[in-house]
C-alpha cells in the first residue's frame, strides 16, 4: 500500500514526524511514499523539507496519491517538501467525505537551465531564468545563484558541475542530493574581490536533518572549502552514500555539532574517500556507540586520510572499515588522531 510508510492501525494516535528524507523511485498501490489510513485515532503528522522523485501509486480502485495519501482525522504541518516530475495532485488529505490536496505541501520551486560552471554568492537569485535579460544564462558570473542547495538540487537536467563561491558563508536549507554526477566545488580564484568577506568559503547549516551529503553514484569535491554544520537530529551523518559514490576534500576544514554523528556512512562499497589536509575534522557531540568512519571497500575502492587533523573525542572509534576485497589504496598518512573517549571498546580503527 506504501512505497516508504504506511500507518493503518485503526486507533493510531500521537504524532508522525517525516524531515529531510528522499522518497525516490518507490511504487506502492495506495501511496508511492506516505499512506495513513486510520479510522478512529488523531494522530499529528509533520512532514517538511522532503525530496519526492519519480513515486508512482497504481491501484486501479479507491484513492491514491504518487506520494502522499493521508485518509484520517488529523492535525497536520506538511510544507516545504521538494519535488521534482509530479504536481500538486500527488499529496492528498481527507476532509469530511472528500479526499482533497494539500494545501502548500511543496515548495513551488522551479528548475534553472543546466550549464556545468555555476556562481553562487550573496546577492545572487535563485531563478529560472532572468525576466529582464532573457539573452543571459542564469548562473553566469554577472547571474549567479543564491545558495548552493538550488544550484545542486535544482537543475532542470542532469549533468556534471562545477560550483565557483565567492569566499563567503553559504547556508544550507536543504541537503545537498547528489546522483551519479560529478559536483565539484571551489572558491573563485581571483587574489581579492569585493564578494569576498573571507578567507574560504563555508557551507554552512543549523536544522533537524539526519544528513547533509547524499550521494549515490556520482562524486563531490570540496576544494579549500569548510564545512560548519549543526544538526539536532540523532543519529547525525554528514555524508551518506547509497551507491558505488565519492567524497573528497582538500585543504578545508570540517566542523560537526550533532549526536550519534558519523563523518559518513555507506551501506555498499564505495567508489573513492580522500582528506587532504583537512584540518581539523571535529566532531563534538556524544556518541559513544558510534564510529566516525563506517564504509565499505572492495578492489575499485580508493581511500585516503593524509596530513590531516581528527578530533571525534566523543565516539567510541575513529574508522570501521569492512574490507570485501583488496582496495587501490587504504591509506592513514601523517594522521593526529586525538584520544577516544574511555569505553573499553574505544579504538582508532577496525
Amino acid at each position: 500500500q506504501a512505497g516508504g510508510v504506511r500507518i493503518t492501525k485503526a486507533d493510531a494516535r500521537g504524532s508522525f514526524t517525516a524531515l529531510y528524507n528522499t522518497f525516490y523511485n518507490n511504487t506502492a498501490t495506495r501511496a508511492g511514499a506516505i499512506f495513513a489510513d486510520i479510522s478512529s485515532g488523531s494522530p499529528n503528522y509533520v512532514i517538511q523539507y522532503n525530496l519526492f522523485i519519480n513515486n508512482t501509486a497504481n491501484s486501479a480502485d479507491g484513492s491514491k496519491a504518487n506520494d502522499i495519501l493521508i485518509l484520517s482525522n488529523c492535525t497536520y504541518r506538511i510544507s516545504d517538501n521538494v519535488q521534482i516530475d509530479g504536481d500538486s495532485s500527488d499529496a492528498l488529505i481527507q476532509s469530511g467525505d472528500d479526499v482533497i490536496e494539500i494545501a502548500n505541501a511543496y515548495s513551488v520551486v522551479l528548475p534553472y537551465q543546466y550549464q556545468r560552471d555555476i556562481h553562487v554568492r550573496a546577492g545572487g537569485e535563485n531563478l529560472q531564468f532572468n525576466p529582464d535579460r532573457t539573452d543571459v544564462l542564469i548562473g553566469s558570473f554577472g547571474n549567479p545563484l543564491k545558495t548552493i542547495d538550488y544550484a545542486v538540487n535544482q537543475r532542470d537536467k542532469a549533468g556534471n558541475l562545477d560550483l565557483v563561491l565567492y569566499r563567503q558563508n553559504y547556508p544550507l536549507q536543504y541537503p545537498l542530493w547528489i546522483y551519479d554526477d560529478d559536483i565539484t566545488i571551489k572558491d573563485e580564484v581571483f587574489c581579492s574581490s569585493p564578494y569576498y568577506t573571507t578567507d574560504k568559503s563555508v557551507i554552512s547549516a543549523s536544522y533537524g536533518s539526519s544528513h547533509a551529503f547524499s550521494i549515490r553514484e556520482g562524486s563531490f569535491v570540496l576544494n579549500a572549502v569548510n564545512i560548519d554544520i549543526t544538526s539536532t537530529v540523532s543519529p547525525f551523518v554528514l555524508i551518506f552514500i547509497t551507491g558505488q559514490g565519492s567524497f573528497e576534500a582538500y585543504d578545508s576544514s570540517i566542523t560537526v555539532v550533532a549526536s550519534n554523528s558519523k563523518l559518513i556512512d555507506s551501506n555498499q562499497f564505495i567508489k573513492s574517500f580522500k582528506l587532504k589536509n583537512v584540518n581539523p575534522v571535529t566532531f563534538t557531540g556524544s556518541s559513544l556507540s558510534s564510529s566516525l568512519i563506517s564504509t565499505v571497500l572492495n578492489d575499485v575502492s580508493t581511500f585516503d586520510i593524509t596530513d590531516t587533523t581528527i578530533d571525534a573525542r566523543n565516539n567510541q572509534r575513529y574508522a570501521s572499515l569492512r574490507i570485501d576485497d583488496t582496495p587501490i589504496n587504504l591509506i592513514f598518512k601523517n594522521v593526529k588522531f586525538s584520544s577516544l573517549s574511555t569505553n573499553t571498546d574505544s579504538k582508532i580503527a577496525q
